[in-house]
């Protein structure tokens, strides 16, 4: 009993791990060796090793004639088993692969002779009888043989049911868990993914989540697990090639879209591995360099239909370079190190053909990874490992004008375009560490056998952000009629008599962030496995979590001083609970249900509003004074706070990033998942799942004004006008909006200082009744309104042969709700206030979500064929992802109601003043969808093998039959000219890439 106790707390204590002796790098085999009449034979000698000699591994069985390897690479290896008096047997390809219990069962023949060996293979497609886990997997071989993209994130769309950035029904890449051998890649500040490796480094790459056991968390999408190479004892080498152009593909721009393509890509990558000391010491290495070029359509000077291109590119210059050594310090201790760089340098990044092109900016993210793990098999029941991993780097987006240059940007013009300099300078630097440990214990209580999982992680997240707004303002203004706009030249600028009376410009200030934010992530298991009998197993873990943020007040200082202090903290439980029924008692029909609940992982967006944080500075809306008509503008200069207030009347802005007074009831947002399939095998080769998963997403946090009802009042029937012209609605009539909320204290000062009845519904009575001021009581905490539902069923077949494999999958999936992001705020970035502090932003916000589609087919294949050719196809249908027509509410609006009587009234902008830049749907949410997507790729390569040297020269066909569907269009109301086809409401915005053709080398030495 001390013993446990002693494990226990040493597991809570260290806050270790996610996996157990088959870990996010390894894997197990074990099994049972018997004789003919089903006995245990005990002392057997089973031997395993991979082709060349690799990770040898011998043990005895024990009592019960069970044996297990644990930590094993991943790989394909044979294994041996031999006992005096029975003939020898040896099995062939037997597939190790990470986080996976390679079972192998065999039966000894008695031989009173010396017979010769009995010679068979493993099964390719066996299922678990275990774990109720439903995992997909891509291997090195399937992706060095399909067409797929050169970047990691990429390959998750090859997950039955699943896309890169919504796994399962994840609220985008922030709900996911990225790991590249247990190095976590997450992003400390905004969530999701922050390094992305070279595709050629990677041995297996793991989609994890339905069904998962204690063991893993901290996500509510699901866990990507990408396992990179080791060496062997075979000295291997290669040298690869890719290189696209627009040149040998098609196009699907117009002249008349905002559209973009690419315009070339190269890259080389090399690699080497093998053996510093046979059978003890390996290495793997590995290079690349990359470069793209994309070009944007250049829509406004194309002129009869012909397409014309901005005369510069968008440019990506990618490196990324790993080393990993694995050591066999014992027949029980095996050690890796891991050391790599991750560097992303982009130019002119959001590039477009409306904005300037010195409007747009730089990027630059390179970060530096790190990991070593000590593994140690105590015995074949008793296993640990302890690891220790993280990264350091910046993320940067710099303009070209410098930060002491103000953008220009133009009102009611289609697309409002954005002139002179990017808006923001924005400084990123994201860091973490995290320790880990996992011990595995398996044993027997009677006849149960069990395989018990005690661990945990502690993980430190680091973020600063600096984001200004340079030249400290934002001009907006409209181009003089007859002259030539040049966003510095103010004599080139118009006056708007619709801001204020005959002023110049507006401008926008505030708006910066100064965030320095660490998060801890720390979590405790014990899972058990039990095996009650041949046919059927339990299991039940729990998952203890805690999280705390830590936040040092920005913009020199706070309410709370500058000492860093906690913002927040939470524990949480996670149980789950699953069972596995094997149907036919033979292991080919088993039928796998499972409950669990799954926390989210902390990061800083969850806790950058806390309360004396003093991250964001407020944004004000500007107009230039009338009586400082005398004085001009001057877009170069940086305008001091006094200088600002003398020249400008400064409002209020919209709520984008305010910050609360007070947490309430805080706790970790989390989601429910139930998952129950049915496996079904059909021989070695052949396996067929059908999956049911349902998912609720649960304790949301969010920001909420507890006064939203004492600060805003609705007004029906509002009419919109952009000046004299009527804004159209999604269905081209005159858009009428049925509610719209104003601030209490803009229809107080409207019913008091105004005409009696000009506001329909409301009278100069109703002024008793309104507070004279707008006071926000903003509080963060769980909302019960804030909800996301998931339901998806799944249907996958999967084929595994000597020379070729296939994978098929069909997912029906259904996502409603009102929530995009894991935080509850407006968008992922949370740049905005959200639906419990603004209720616009709450109208028509249930409904369909985005970033799914209902139906979802694909079908990959890879194969070895004659000739000397190899290669595989991809195929996608999916039926279109829902979207919603918006407004957002401008800068200078009319608006009109109709009164009971019928008289129109027309009501000033400044009733509306506080709600400039709020979005609304303007129909319920998800009423549209973008067009039916096909595609097919293929890739065919031929090798030739010259002595000991192959070169592979090959191809691959990317929408081989030149889709040109519908992906993204414009969803906004704003700025739609009948002259501009570009900027009406449906108007393209993306479409399928063309089809394109990749040609590759590679040398293998």
């Amino acid at each position: 009993m001390r013993v446990w106790v002693a494990l226990l707390t040493s597991a809570f204590v260290t806050l270790s791990a996610t996996v157990s002796a088959q870990t996010t790098q390894s894997g197990i085999v074990q099994g049972r060796i018997s004789a003919s009449d089903g006995k245990a034979l005990p002392n057997a000698t089973v031997s395993i090793k991979q082709a060349d000699g690799s990770y040898p591994r011998s043990v005895l069985t024990d009592a019960r004639g069970e044996y297990r390897f644990s930590f094993l690479t991943q790989g394909i290896y044979n294994a041996e088993i031999r006992l005096v008096g029975y003939r020898p047997h040896n099995t062939d390809s037997v597939r190790v692969r990470a986080t996976e219990v390679t079972r192998l069962d065999v039966t000894l023949q008695l031989s009173s002779t010396n017979l010769a060996t009995v010679n068979v293979t493993a099964a390719a497609n066996a299922i678990d009888k275990i774990t109720t886990e439903f995992t997909s997997s891509l291997t090195a071989k399937e992706r060095e043989l399909l067409p797929t993209a050169r970047d990691a994130n990429s390959l998750i769309a090859f997950t039955p049911g699943a896309r890169p950035d919504g796994v399962f029904g994840g609220s985008t890449g922030q709900a996911n868990l990225y790991q590249l051998d247990g190095v976590t890649m997450n992003q400390p500040g905004t969530g999701g993914s922050f390094l992305l490796p070279n595709v050629d480094w990677l041995e297996d790459i793991r989609v994890i989540g339905l069904g998962a056991g204690a063991e893993y968390g901290n996500f509510q999408g699901g866990l990507i697990n990408m396992v990179t190479k080791s060496g062997t004892n075979t000295r291997q080498g290669a040298i690869r090639t890719f290189y696209e152009t627009r040149a040998l593909g098609a196009t699907n721009v117009n002249a008349f879209e905002n559209g973009s393509e690419l315009d070339n890509r190269s890259e080389i990558n090399a690699e080497l591995r093998g053996p510093i000391r046979k059978d003890k010491l390996y290495y793997y290495i590995s290079g690349q360099e990359s470069f793209l070029n994309t070009r944007v359509v250049d829509f406004r000077n194309g002129g009869g239909g012909v397409v014309a291109f901005l005369p510069t590119s968008a440019a990506e210059h990618g490196q990324k370079y790993y080393g990993k050594l694995t050591w066999l310090a014992s027949p029980r201790d095996n050690i890796n190190v891991s050391l790599g760089l991750d560097a992303l340098y982009r130019e002119h990044v959001g590039l477009n053909g409306y904005d300037a092109i010195n409007a747009t900016f730089k990027g630059e993210s390179p970060a530096v990874f790190y990991q070593a793990n000590w593994q140690r098999t105590f015995s074949t029941r008793n296993f640990l490992e302890v690891k220790f991993s993280g990264y350091v780097g910046r993320d940067n987006e710099l303009p070209y004008a410098g930060s002491s240059q103000s953008s220009v940007q133009l009102l009611d013009i289609a697309g409002a375009p954005l002139y002179a300099n990017a808006s923001f300078t924005r400084r990123n630097s994201p860091s973490t560490n995290t320790i880990t440990s996992n011990f595995d214990r398996y044993f027997n209580t009677g006849s149960l056998e069990h395989s018990l999982k005690i661990g945990g992680e502690f993980s430190v997240g680091s973020w600063r952000e600096q984001k200004t707004r340079n030249g400290g303002l934002s001009w907006y203004t409209q181009p003089k009629a007859n002259t030539t706009f040049n966003a510095l030249d103010v004599s080139t600028w118009t006056v708007i008599p619709s801001i204020g009376v005959g002023t110049y410009a507006s401008a926008d200030t505030g708006g910066n962030v100064d965030l320095t934010a660490d998060s801890r992530n720390g979590a405790a298991y014990i899972q058990d496995y039990i095996k009650l009998n041949s046919r059927v197993a339990i299991n039940g873990g729990l998952r203890f979590g805690y999280w705390a943020g830590f936040i040092t007040p920005g913009n020199g200082g706070g309410t709370r001083g500058t000492a860093t202090f906690e913002a927040v903290s939470a524990t949480g439980v996670d149980p789950r609970i699953g069972t596995t029924i094997d149907v036919s008692g033979h292991g080919d029909l088993v039928l796998k249900a499972h409950w669990g609940r799954y926390h989210q992982n902390l990061f800083a967006l969850f806790f950058d509003r806390a309360p004396g944080a003093n991250v964001f500075t407020n944004i004000a809306f500007c107009d230039w004074k009338e009586t400082q008509r005398a004085v001009l503008p001057n877009p170069k200069k940086v305008y001091s706070p006094a200088e600002i207030a003398s020249l400008f009347n400064c409002r209020a802005g919209r709520s984008l990033f305010n910050e609360a007074h007070a947490y309430q009831n805080y706790r970790e947002p989390y989601m429910d998942q139930y998952t129950f399939g049915l496996e079904k095998s059909f021989g070695q080769h052949l396996k067929a799942e059908l999956v049911y998963v349902k998912r609720q997403n649960k304790s949301v946090l969010a920001l909420v004004d507890n006064n939203i009802d004492a600060n805003w009042r609705p007004l029906r029937n509002v009419q919109l006008f952009d000046g004299s012209v009527a804004v159209k609605g999604p269905n081209g009539l005159p858009l009428v909006l049925p509610t719209l909320y104003v601030r209490v204290d803009s229809l107080r000062a409207r019913l008091k200082f105004g005409v009696g009845g000009q506001v329909p519904g409301y009278t100069k009575a109703d002024t008793l009744g309104l507070n004279a001021s707008f006071i926000q009581d903003l509080v963060l905490k769980p909302v019960n309104e804030a909800r996301r539902d998931f339901g998806q069923v799944q249907a996958v077949l999967t084929g595994s042969y000597p020379k070729w494999s296939f994978n098929a999958s069909f997912a029906f999936t259904n996502l409603t709700g009102n929530l995009f992001s894991v935080n509850g705020y407006f968008n992922p970035e949370g740049q905005e206030a959200g639906p419990f502090v603004d209720p616009n932003v709450a109208l028509n916000y249930n409904g369909k979500l985005t970033n799914f589609s209902p139906i979802d087919m694909k079908f990959r294949v890879t194969a070895q064929l004659p000739w000397q050719l190899e290669g595989g196809v991809f195929a996608n249908v999916i039926s279109g992802d829902y979207w919603t027509s918006t407004y957002t509410i401008p800068r200078s609006t009319n608006y009109r109601i109709t009164d009971s009587t019928g008289t129109r009234i027309d009501l000033p902008a400044g009733l509306f003043a506080g709600i400039s830049g709020e979005q609304i749907f303007v129909e319920p949410r998800g009423s549209r969808h973008v067009d039916v997507q096909g595609t097919v790729n293929m890739r065919l390569q031929r090798v030739f093998r010259i002595k000991k040297t192959d070169l592979l020269v090959g191809t691959e066909l990317f929408n081989t039959f030149n889709s040109s569907a519908v992906t993204a269009v414009k969803t906004s109301l704003n700025n739609q000219s009948a002259s501009d086809p570009s900027s009406l409401l449906g108007a393209v915005r993306l479409r399928q890439a063309p089809i394109t053709i990749r040609l590759n080398t590679q040398i293998r030495f």
